[in-house]
């Protein structure tokens, strides 16, 4: 009979994803060929306007056409073909990371899930997980051949022309002072986002679950009232995070905007000029677009990338957990006699071990006899049972059943 797997003796989350870059090695290599049968185009353009266009020669204009009209049938076929394999393969690592997640509350102690609202742990496992497949997906298919694309045109226009290649380059600094004036507040705003739609859902399953009861004590209004100031927290961070991304986002398109004015005004008077040629200033217009394609990637990832590391940290924040039983009895017992001993037991819930909930208790039940614990609500009553039955591990002290440790 094999051991139970002990779950610390899982890897982190991080190493976890590290370990399954093998898996979409075939998915990414497609879409990486498709950014290089992509990126002769911009050399085709020029070629059409320089040489066949000057000469008037229409088959001159369709056999560069004819290579064109290729490149972009395999660039099209790469890409589907890529994008199938990665999508196929991320579904297949979600599954096993909700598996995971799942897996890890199965030995959580419950002191430390009684502490958590369902909402936030189904928020973990739905929301969160799909917001890591969101960003992966769009960096495996979508980032990683956008740079390389950009790394080909970048060296076929230096080719053409590096003078007018430095100016299009200007557009990093661009991107850079937005990250430096943007990036932080985006992050602590996604945050908060995060955080209010936890509390959403935590109080909306809460009191959805106990519909029932609500009614029943006429709590109605009551339940309205936390739901609709749930509901509106969740709005004003929403408002919030829609207002700094939308700022950030207009200032980095004004920016770019300019530069592709000086561009094309730069490159108009250099052509006029008999710097470079016409061909290649239809080049570096064609080019432009995908030079600052990563630039644009990287800024419509912003948003995703803070969601996604919000749902990492919330994600590992349960894998990671140290909250773990470390206790498991083995022992069986054919007949129970009903002695139970509380033996200097202490206890104090995880998230709170400022608050000790049972201090130093002492108490022999015997056979046959019948104990009531009385007190207010949050004085420890369900705790005793939850201890005596083992869902809690007292935090000093022992339990006795029969003689016997409750640990055995």
């Amino acid at each position: 009979m094999s051991a139970p797997v002990n779950p610390l003796d899982q890897p982190g989350l991080l190493s976890y994803l590290w370990s399954a870059r093998r898996r979409f090695r075939g998915g990414v290599i497609l879409a990486l060929l498709r950014s290089l049968a992509a990126a002769p185009c911009t050399f085709l353009i020029q070629q059409i306007v320089d040489k066949p266009l000057k000469e008037g020669s229409i088959d001159g204009v369709l056999y560069f056409s004819l290579w064109f009209v290729l490149c972009l049938a395999l660039h099209f076929a790469f890409s589907v073909w890529g994008a199938h394999l990665i999508a196929k393969t991320m579904a297949g690592l979600m599954v096993e990371m909700r598996s995971r997640i799942f897996f890890r509350m199965q030995f959580l102690s419950f002191s430390y899930l009684d502490g958590q609202k369902t909402g936030r742990l189904l928020s973990k496992y739905a929301f969160d997980t799909q917001k890591i497949e969101g960003l992966l997906f769009a960096v495996l298919n979508q980032l990683l051949p956008t740079i390389l694309m950009g790394v080909c045109i970048m060296a076929i226009l230096a080719w053409m022309n590096w003078f007018l290649l430095l100016v299009i380059l200007l557009a990093i600094p661009v991107y850079a002072s937005a990250k430096w004036f943007f990036f932080n507040r985006i992050q602590r705003e996604n945050n908060a986002n995060r955080l209010a739609q936890e509390r959403l859902t935590g109080t909306a399953s809460e009191y959805m679950s106990a519909l029932r009861l609500v009614r029943s004590f006429g709590e109605e209004d009551q339940a309205a009232r936390e739901l609709d100031r749930s509901s509106e927290s969740f709005a004003r961070s929403r408002i919030s995070q829609s207002y700094v991304n939308a700022i950030f986002g207009t200032y980095v398109h004004v920016g770019m905007q300019f530069l592709s004015l000086i561009v094309i005004a730069g490159g108009a008077i250099m052509a006029i000029k008999g710097g470079i040629t016409i061909g290649t200033l239809f080049a570096f217009m064609a080019g432009f677009g995908y030079i600052l394609g990563p630039v644009h990637m990287f800024i419509g990832l912003s948003e995703p990338y803070f969601a996604a590391k919000e749902g990492y940290t919330s994600i590992k924040e349960l894998i990671d957990s140290r909250y773990v039983e470390t206790w498991r009895g083995t022992r069986r017992e054919n007949r129970i006699h009903g002695d139970i001993v509380y033996e200097g037991v202490f206890f104090h819930y995880p998230s709170a071990p400022e608050k000790t909930v049972i201090k130093e208790l002492n108490l022999s039940i015997r056979p046959g006899e019948h104990v009531a614990f009385v007190g207010p609500s949050g004085s420890g009553k369900s705790t005793l049972a939850n201890l005596l039955l083992g869902l809690y591990a007292p935090t000093a002290g022992r339990i006795l059943i029969d003689g016997v440790p409750q640990s055995e």
